[in-house]
């Protein structure tokens, strides 16, 4: 058709091209660059190439090794400085993915699956914060509500979640030992009610809790107050030990409190490097909207 002078057919996938033969016979891609730009004829108007052709896949080999094993992107926009074809990224991805070196380099290990299903305390409709799991993380740097106050404090956040509909609440807690954690324990339980289950891991504080409460719980035992007791007390039950994995709900969550914290607040919780954090802050950010949304 070119040849001949005559003008492509209306259905034609080269009509949007405007392609036209130079001089030596090669057709071109038409551009709006040709008249003032200082560019090469190549760059200018790229030789067209057909999709499925074996020059076409040889070029493309040529390059990929030429430019040290270059991804898709890269390929396709060195290719195009100097040649064009239909469905680029398409044929450029196919070789690539022919390259036995880069699928070597590429290639990715063995995942571990998921397990089949879930656990009934996951899935079964309940109260919120009926069946809750508890993990702390920190340490994070604190200010008292005190105006330019320079005293800087070591906490840790307590994390309460709900099982089932994975609601949160975060506590501050002023340290690790099982008195802070019972404090904060008592106002997540003055708030939410009493849980019949809590899950956690297996740190001290939480076993040490969980030891004081069976304390108590065992004193309360023959006295009057025995029927009360009995009706509010609440099992704790321990992940097996070394495996996070049956942790994985309230960890989730607490990478989800510190993508908002890191970015409000501009905190860091990387190695020994901590910003600080004004208490009345972390209280603002309890009640903020974007948290609320999956929060008690």
């Amino acid at each position: 058709m070119l040849l001949k002078n005559k003008p492509l057919p209306n259905n034609s996938k080269l009509l949007a091209l405007n392609i036209f033969l130079d001089k030596s016979g090669i057709i071109r891609v038409g551009r709006r660059l040709s008249k003032y730009s200082t560019l090469n004829i190549n760059q200018k108007h790229p030789m067209l190439l057909p999709k499925d052709h074996h020059l076409t896949r040889s070029i493309i080999k040529e390059y990929h090794v030429r430019y040290l094993h270059a991804g898709p992107q890269l390929l396709l926009s060195l290719l195009r400085q100097k040649f064009w074809f239909l469905h680029g990224l398409s044929i450029v991805r196919q070789e690539f993915h022919k390259s036995l070196i880069c699928r070597r380099a590429n290639s990715q290990s063995c995942q571990q699956l998921m397990s089949e299903s879930l656990s009934s305390v996951r899935i079964t409709p309940d109260r919120p914060s009926e069946r809750i799991g508890v993990d702390f993380w920190g340490p994070i740097l604190t200010k008292p509500n005190v105006i330019r106050s320079k005293v800087k404090f070591k906490s840790y956040v307590a994390l309460f979640i709900c099982m089932w509909s994975k609601a949160v609440l975060i506590e501050l807690v002023p340290d690790l030992p099982t008195a802070a954690f019972l404090a904060a324990l008592r106002r997540f339980l003055s708030r939410r009610g009493l849980p019949s289950d809590s899950y956690s891991d297996n740190g001290t504080n939480f076993k040490g809790a969980a030891n004081h409460l069976r304390q108590l719980f065992n004193i309360a035992k023959g006295s009057e107050i025995q029927q009360f007791c009995t009706s509010n007390y609440f099992q704790w039950h321990f992940i097996p030990p070394y495996s996070i994995n049956h942790g994985g709900l309230w960890e989730a969550s607490i990478k989800l409190a510190k993508h908002y914290l890191i970015r409000v607040y501009n905190l860091k919780f990387r190695g020994n490097d901590h910003s600080s954090l004004p208490n009345r802050s972390l209280h603002k950010f309890k009640t903020s909207d974007s948290f609320v949304k999956r929060s008690f």
